[in-house]
């Protein structure tokens, strides 16, 4: 058994050497002070508990000056007494020490109040490992197209067109117009304005966008003739952009949504969705609490120091 003076905190074997410690002006350091390595600033800093790792010991206390940092001799290696550290609040030797963490709390759902469509979102949706304190915006970015309705305007020709045509994958929400050009030939225009390829009477008319079918009746067309495809729509798709601005995958109207953000669902019985309504998800901050992984004498034990107990004091 070791026998020192009770004051006495450098207990043989030491590596003693200046380092820089950062703190506030006018912040109070203790002989004994636990400090640990701050990765941003490359200096020491007060050892605070929690999930900090204290990995150096302050040799001779001091008040921070004005400027912020000091140079001071710390114990980096060796023997130290433990009765003479100078431990934060709550903090003991042997016990790990607990602390709480802000961490993803409840997340909340809602419609903007200036939507045009009726579309909702679950209320509370479930939140993942990745979830990100703050808002997540939830925007219709594209329509999903559903049936399709064909129609002829009968001005003079008789002939008919397919009722339900079929729907490709560039199909659009809303109305195509139909021209004839006479008796043979029309032309096809999309909701947007956009001219698609000429078609012939008679002909399956088929591309990205729809497939159909004009037949000649038994009076001809001719350029007074006009017709519709009306593509109803079927939902709505949604970018989904996270608080920190990253764009996550897509969700689709009437579909579960779920990855290791979120996990919701976006339905609506009522008026479609417009491009650009849109949702937010707000998660708030919860705290959790955890333990630290190893005791002071363990962490430092790890960084070479050795805290001693079982000693003789004198006066």
């Amino acid at each position: 058994m070791t026998t020192i003076h009770k004051n006495t905190l450098v207990m043989g074997n030491n590596t003693i050497e200046p380092k820089t410690i950062t703190a506030a002006d006018g912040t109070v350091f203790a002989s004994g002070q636990l400090l640990s390595y701050d990765n941003v600033t490359g200096t020491l800093v007060a050892y605070a508990g929690g999930n900090d790792v204290p990995g150096y010991i302050l040799v001779n206390g001091f008040t921070m000056p004005a400027a912020g940092n000091s140079v001071q001799n710390v114990i980096s290696k060796g023997n130290v007494n433990a009765t003479l550290l100078s431990l934060p609040g709550g903090v003991t030797v042997d016990v790990p020490t607990t602390f709480d963490v802000v961490v993803p709390g409840d997340a909340v759902g809602e419609a903007d109040a200036g939507n045009t469509g009726e579309a909702e979102i679950t209320a509370d949706p479930a939140i993942g490992g990745a979830t990100k304190i703050g808002t997540y915006v939830i925007t219709a970015k594209a329509l999903v197209p559903g049936d399709a309705a064909g129609a002829l305007g009968g001005e003079t020709g008789n002939g008919t067109i397919t009722a339900a045509p079929a729907v490709g994958a560039n199909a659009k929400v809303g109305v195509y117009s139909i021209q004839l050009l006479g008796a043979t030939t029309f032309t096809l225009t999309d909701p947007d304005g956009v001219r698609l390829e000429d078609g012939e009477v008679d002909v399956e008319y088929t591309n990205s966008h729809l497939t159909f079918t004009i037949a000649a009746g038994g009076t001809a067309f001719d350029n007074t003739d006009t017709g519709t495809v009306t593509v109803e729509q079927d939902g709505a798709i949604y970018s989904v952009v996270s608080p920190e601005g990253v764009i996550l995958a897509d969700a689709e109207e009437g579909v579960a949504y779920e990855n290791d953000h979120l996990a919701f669902e976006i339905t609506n019985d009522g008026a479609d969705t417009v491009i650009g309504d849109f949702f937010t998800v707000v998660v708030d901050e919860g705290t959790e609490t955890r333990t630290a992984a190893f005791s002071i004498r363990e962490y430092l034990r790890a960084f070479g120091i050795y805290l001693l107990t079982a000693v003789n004091l004198y006066e």
